[in-house]
């Protein structure tokens, strides 16, 4: 092998080497953004996820105090349920279902 030979083969190991090296470092680079943009989503999650705790734990506590005061005003659910059908309201409906084979409309007089 002559010298030329043997400095052309160093150039090219010397081209791979930096070619490999900017590779690993732009693949680093890239899997770095990617797992910190994951980091600040899974962060911005759980703060949503406090707040709608929050939130449902404020809800809850509103649910009660209407729930208390409507026993006060009331005098209970039971006497509420009693009022509701001297109203006309039901306990439990009567569900009807009609099959797609019927024309119900044709039956009508």
């Amino acid at each position: 092998m002559t010298n030329q030979e043997v400095k052309h083969r160093q150039q090219l190991t010397i081209r791979k080497c930096r070619w490999n090296l900017w590779l690993s470092l732009s693949l680093v680079l890239t899997l770095s953004l990617v797992k910190l943009a994951l980091v600040n989503r899974s962060a911005t999650w759980g703060r949503q996820l406090e707040q709608l705790e929050a939130e449902t734990q404020k809800m809850r506590a509103e649910n009660d105090q209407l729930e208390l005061e409507l026993n006060r005003q009331i005098g209970g659910l039971e006497q509420l349920q009693t009022k509701a059908k001297e109203l006309g309201f039901i306990d439990k409906p009567q569900y009807l279902y009609l099959t797609a084979g019927e024309n119900v409309a044709q039956k009508l007089p």
